[in-house]
């Protein structure tokens, strides 16, 4: 899947008429990023994160994410449920 494909997928998503289903399958989830079983695949939550700025989506990176879950999107990456990022920014643990 190509950066061109993903923001493609993206654009078809947020131009979905039934505003209420876009809302019933968004998340914001906040975690550490782990890597997946298959190369460029990275995980939150059990969330296979699909598109956003790989320079800031990582494997060891804790961020913030928010993207609509797409269950039927089909990916190589053979693990976690799709989520199609829309915004991330890096979370900061209050504590330290």
């Amino acid at each position: 899947m190509t950066n061109v494909d993903l923001l493609e997928d993206l654009a078809t998503v947020l131009m979905r008429e039934d505003e209420g289903t876009l809302a019933k399958n968004l998340r914001t989830l906040t975690g550490t990023v782990s890597a997946g079983v298959e190369h460029q695949c990275l995980l939150l939550d059990g969330y296979l994160l699909v598109g956003g700025d790989r320079s800031v989506i990582r494997a060891g990176a804790r961020l913030t994410v928010t993207g609509e879950v797409v269950p039927d999107l089909i990916t190589n990456c053979q693990q976690g449920t799709p989520l199609m990022v829309i915004s991330v920014r890096p979370a900061f643990d209050i504590n330290n």
